[in-house]
């Protein structure tokens, strides 16, 4: 033995091994004999430690309900009774304050003799013995001493009381035995508890809610379990001085209901929760209930039990199991005592146990005997009354809200929680090394990427609508930590399998490679495809961002996709509009040389023709050429709609299209001014409008046009252009001031209803010519000269044109007409 020294005393040092030298050898062979090992704590100080990690609310319940699911209950109904029951025959007086307000819990499992002995060593919970078990009456059932300080067990053939604090069974008032430190005490049940003496410690059992009335105790057995909690009603415990009244109750279940809805999703037996209160004479009522509909819970309960099968057998037969479930939800609700509400939801929901192909890590860690768990992820989705889109976490009940996947589905898996069963355990610097940080590590990146893929396999078998599945799909913007090689890896194996919808030929799923995905999500474009049976899908933006974040190769829609697919067709099934805004997106990269044969070219007609590059040209008008001059050629005019793209150097390089400009406007006119007033000699007829002659204000806007632009007249040569005898309906519009070329064709339309001889008397329109043209009078002089009446006839006679009548304003005011028409003196 080492010599424990001063260091300030020099030379006393002594080696290991040496003896102690005591000072009081008398004293230290006297203490050498004495017992020695640490000690425990009171219980009622164990307990208040175990509470301060597990915080009061629904979680309470919640563990209750772990506990009665572990138990291989289907139902289980929480009571909150306000009965304060007789106390006059008690076991002990000391009792009668526990006879008040209590929470019971009903599950119809019964205790086994296993359970008994579990729940009395909460740190030995019955998990070890069975890895489906979370925790069967393990520290979570601690929880139940926020409320009470005496929790009851009435189960089988037995009924128990537990006393943390010590005190209330150490005296048998019966013999006045004492027995310190006696924890609790439990009876057999029997006929006799019934008795006086002791009926009232035991008549709060009887509950037609719990079917247990007093043949149950004449039976001595009960099938089922009854917890029951006094509430604490002093603030004197050892224990917690949370007094627990109605409104703290109230709150409790407040608490619990909030994810009642979902408490039963992952659960191994659980079909029904229910909750009811209790005023002292009045029968219980339903605070709210959920419960698996009646019609989904016989094949439910079925594939739960294969795969618990499954879930036991040895970890070393590499059996892989895959559970998927459409479950139909009923959950009531009665608020404010009077109204019901009832709601009906529906999920869909897989679970799945890998055994094959798990890492070295997993396949070490699943050896664990400490760690004991199972490589086991389930998944859910609401899909009815409307589709979720946020998830939560779960370790079969659900976790508080603040531990997040940021998933749109909820999320179970066997983690390894915290001492608190609240929060999932993740690697960190002081935690690189906890295997059950590890462990949750393994669950997300290499168990739930699978049970993901079986989730959305089960949506697209019960052929829910191809938005509903898209909703399924992670937003990888938004995931952390470990989540993020989870969902890289459901992304790449989603990646290889038919999970993208088209409308193509009926409809069908198909591999993301076997998909043109219009990222645009343009409905003509869809319209378009289909229409030639090309897969397109339309993808929500979060399935295309995941695909892309995962490295998934895919095909996108694209122009010139769209030109291959169009090329060739007339495209008859779209109407005007669409065809303008097709043409406008294949057009987008400006591939003009891809254009050939795509029948999207608008002319002003309204038909449409092909892309070519040596056709007919096709001219673009221009706010320096518009295309009034053109009378009667639509058809070799594009539209006024035509995308402006068009318009640019490039396009018309490799197009039939050809920008107007001014020197080939004499040549055009002459291509489209009706036939006999190209080819013709002399006076011509103008009927405007009639027989494909040009509109009333067609001369009046060229005239305007040609002095504008100051465009040389001797380019329009020999086309008729002057008008020499206008109708006396244009005369009477000119004599009240109002200039004809000012008028728009609204207005000229209703000219010609108001005066007949507009349209029945034509114009006449004489030739561009010089040394043809004559004025009867010289309207410039102060004294008018005219001509004869004999002299015009023998001008005529020779070839001459004799204007008799003033000139229409919009061409005597061009500046080079009198280069053309000679005064009746004889000059120009």
């Amino acid at each position: 033995m080492a010599k424990m020294v001063d260091s300030d005393d020099e030379g006393d040092e002594m080696e290991v091994g040496q003896e102690w030298e005591s000072d009081d050898d008398d004293d230290d062979e006297e203490e050498s004999d004495d017992e020695f090992g640490q000690k425990l704590p009171p219980l009622h100080i164990y307990v208040k430690r175990v509470l301060d990690k597990y915080p009061e609310g629904g979680q309470i319940l919640k563990e209750l309900l772990q506990n009665a699911d572990d138990a291989g209950a289907s139902e289980i109904i929480f009571l909150y009774d306000k009965t304060q029951h007789p106390t006059k025959h008690m076991w002990s007086q000391s009792l009668k304050k526990f006879n008040g307000q209590a929470l019971y819990v009903y599950n119809n499992a019964t205790f086994k003799d296993s359970d008994w002995k579990n729940i009395q060593h909460p740190e030995q919970s019955g998990k070890h013995d069975d890895p489906t078990k979370v925790g069967r009456f393990g520290l979570g059932f601690i929880s139940v001493y926020h409320l009470t300080d005496m929790p009851c067990i009435f189960s089988g053939r037995h009924v128990g009381f537990f006393d943390p604090h010590e005190h209330y069974f150490t005296k048998d008032p019966a013999t006045g035995t004492i027995e310190k430190g006696k924890r609790g005490k439990k009876w057999r049940i029997s006929k006799a508890l019934l008795q006086p003496g002791l009926k009232d410690q035991f008549s709060p059992y009887l509950n037609p809610i719990f079917k247990c009335n007093q043949s149950t105790f004449k039976k001595g057995s009960y099938k089922g379990t009854i917890f029951r909690f006094p509430l604490r009603t002093e603030a004197n415990s050892k224990i917690s001085r949370v007094v627990y009244n109605e409104t703290r109750v109230q709150s409790l279940f407040q608490s619990f209901q909030s994810d009642a809805e979902i408490s039963l999703l992952f659960l191994k037996n659980i079909e029904s929760v229910s909750v009811y209160e209790k005023a002292t004479q009045d029968e219980p009522k339903v605070v709210f209930k959920v419960e698996i509909s009646q019609e989904h819970r016989a094949a439910l309960r079925e594939k739960r039990s294969s795969f618990l099968r499954n879930c036991q057998r040895s970890s070393t037969d590499g059996l892989s199991e895959c559970q998927a479930n459409t479950i139909s939800q009923t959950a009531s609700s009665v608020r404010d005592k009077t109204k019901q509400k009832t709601t009906d939801t529906g999920y869909l929901i897989v679970n799945v146990l890998k055994r094959f192909g798990l890492s070295q890590g997993m396949q070490d860690l699943m050896k664990d005997t400490d760690l004991k768990q199972l490589p086991w992820v389930g998944l859910a989705m609401k899909i009815r009354p409307v589709v979720g889109t946020s998830g939560r976490m779960f370790c079969f009940l659900p976790l508080p809200e603040s531990e997040s996947s940021h998933l749109p589905v909820h999320v179970h898996g066997y983690f390894g929680l915290g001492d608190n069963r609240r929060s999932i355990k993740w690697p960190d610097r002081e935690s690189e090394h906890d295997n059950a940080a590890r462990w949750n590590v393994g669950l997300v990146e290499e168990v739930f990427p699978d049970a993901y893929v079986e989730l959305i396999k089960l949506a697209i078998k019960c052929d829910l609508p191809a938005s509903t599945v898209y909703k399924l799909w992670p937003e990888v913007g938004n995931l952390t930590g470990a989540w993020k090689g989870g969902v890289k890896c459901l992304i790449s194996k989603l990646g290889e399998l038919p999970v993208l919808y088209t409308e193509a030929k009926g409809g069908s799923w198909k591999h993301p490679k076997d998909v043109f995905i219009d990222t645009e999500k343009k409905d003509l474009l869809r319209k378009v495809l289909l229409k030639k049976d090309y897969p397109i899908a339309h993808l929500p933006k979060n399935v295309l961002e995941a695909l892309r974040w995962g490295g998934i190769q895919i095909k996108v829609v694209t122009p010139a996709l769209v030109r291959k697919v169009v090329r060739g067709d007339r495209l008859e099934w779209l109407d005007r509009e669409e065809k303008i805004e097709l043409l406008k997106y294949i057009l987008r990269d400006r591939q003009f040389t891809d254009m050939v044969n795509i029948h999207l070219l608008p002319l002003q007609d309204g038909n449409f023709i092909p892309f070519t590059s040596n056709g007919e040209t096709i001219y673009i008008p221009n706010s320096k050429v518009p295309r009034y001059l053109f009378p009667g050629m639509d058809k070799s005019l594009s539209a006024d709609d035509c995308p402006e793209v068009l318009t640019s150097a490039e396009a018309q390089k490799y197009t039939q299209l050809h920008s107007l400009t001014v020197d080939v406007v004499p040549s055009l006119l002459k291509e489209c001014l009706p036939e006999e007033w190209r080819k013709g000699e002399g006076i011509v007829t103008w009927t405007p409008g009639l027989n494909g002659q040009p509109e009333s204000d067609w001369l009046d806007k060229l005239w305007n046009w040609l002095q504008q632009e100051n465009i040389s007249l001797h380019s329009f040569v020999s086309l008729p252009l002057i008008q020499i005898c206008p109708s006396p309906g244009l005369q009477q519009l000119q004599t009240t001031g109002k200039r004809v070329r000012k008028k728009t064709k609204d207005f000229v339309d209703r000219a010609r209803k108001k005066t007949k001889d507009f349209v029945d008397k034509p114009y006449q329109l004489a030739r561009l010519e010089t040394n043809r043209l004559i004025y009867q009078k010289n309207i410039a002089s102060p004294t008018p000269a005219q001509l004869s009446k004999s002299v015009c006839i023998f001008l005529e006679s020779l070839g001459a044109v004799v204007v008799e009548n003033d000139l229409p304003e919009f061409i005597a005011q061009h500046p080079k007409i009198d280069s053309f028409i000679r005064t009746a003196d004889g000059k120009e």
